[in-house]
């Protein structure tokens, strides 16, 4: 009988052997270029697919408009019924990945039924990679390096797909058709889950690219993310609306003033996030520069009120702040 510390230990080495083969080829593959991220929101339906963007796409968004580069498919249950037609889906263009579930962490069953059967795979010659356990909200962190952890799911595979582009090191990453709200899908169904799951559903989801947000800055701070025609995400990332005739109007995101405060707060602030290694003294000039650009962008400073009467300002460098 194996105890939690040999489970564990174990659990670490079947994901790191299988993704140490699976991930390094696509390490920085595209540096320098522009990669969309697509879900099947009913945003979709207004995207008009970028020249020079690759695609990479989640579940049944390989049957809309846009022809993808990349499918990541996961949730059994979820993809069942068209997942035969995603396998033979533009197989010398199109890389598929399908999630695995950890067979050691399957405590009610529930991640047999989200396993998605090894045929399947071996038919749709898809790689295989393995999602983090879905029982960890509200305490789940994005992943660091995807080559020896789990990718990270916040309720969705999407953030499987967003992980990876992060991954190949973009100038850009684009969302689309991630509106996380409940307005169902782009083919115009709608999501089967009751309304007090669904609400619970839309909180993990918008935690997690709160998380995202935090996690890319500081690893990623050259990747512009942009929400491309955003509902649920509006005003987290910047913005970017297609009109009718094609043109891309941009809009910075909506920063509160507390985002924008001391060094040490915003250092605070990412505390939760996973690292190889302490803060160096390079990345908290490359913060300080950040925020330095995106207050000159929005023409303000920091602030600190002035006490009546007089006097200094409270110092509240260390006040951790939470939002």
């Amino acid at each position: 009988m194996f105890n939690g510390n040999e489970l564990e230990i174990g659990r670490a080495l079947r994901i790191a052997n299988l993704h140490s083969k699976v991930f390094p080829k696509f390490k920085n593959m595209y540096y320098g270029r522009k990669i969309a991220v697509v879900g099947s929101g009913p945003s979709l339906n207004k995207y008009i697919p970028m020249k020079d963007v690759v695609h990479i796409g989640v579940n049944n968004a390989f049957k809309s408009h846009v022809e993808l580069d990349f499918l990541f498919m996961a949730d059994y249950a979820r993809v069942k019924n068209f997942i035969a037609e995603a396998s033979s889906y533009l197989p010398e263009r199109c890389v598929k990945f399908y999630g695995l579930y950890d067979e050691d962490y399957n405590y009610n069953l529930y991640e047999h039924k989200l396993h998605i059967p090894e045929a399947l795979a071996c038919q749709a010659n898809a790689l295989r990679y393995y999602l983090n356990r879905v029982d960890l909200y509200p305490n789940e962190k994005f992943t660091g390096n995807i080559e020896t952890k789990p990718l990270p799911v916040f309720g969705s595979v999407t953030f499987n797909a967003i992980s990876f582009a992060l991954y190949t090191n973009p100038k850009a990453l684009y969302l689309v058709g991630l509106d996380t709200d409940s307005r169902g899908y782009y083919d115009g169904s709608k999501q089967d889950i009751i309304l007090t799951t669904m609400n619970d559903a839309i909180k993990n989801l918008r935690d997690g690219y709160r998380k995202l947000k935090d996690y890319a800055l500081i690893h990623y701070p050259k990747t512009d993310i942009i929400s491309i025609n955003p509902v649920g995400l509006k005003g987290l990332f910047r913005d970017m609306y297609i009109n009718n005739s094609g043109e891309h109007i941009y809009k910075d995101c909506d920063i509160s003033e507390n985002e924008w405060l001391t060094i040490p707060v915003a250092a605070n602030r990412f505390a939760n996030l996973e690292s190889s290694a302490p803060w160096t003294k390079d990345q908290f000039e490359l913060l300080a520069g950040l925020i330095a650009d995106r207050l000159r962008l929005r023409g303000a400073a920091p602030r600190r009120r002035a006490r009546r009467g007089g006097g200094r300002a409270p110092d509240h460098t260390n006040q951790r702040i939470y939002s």
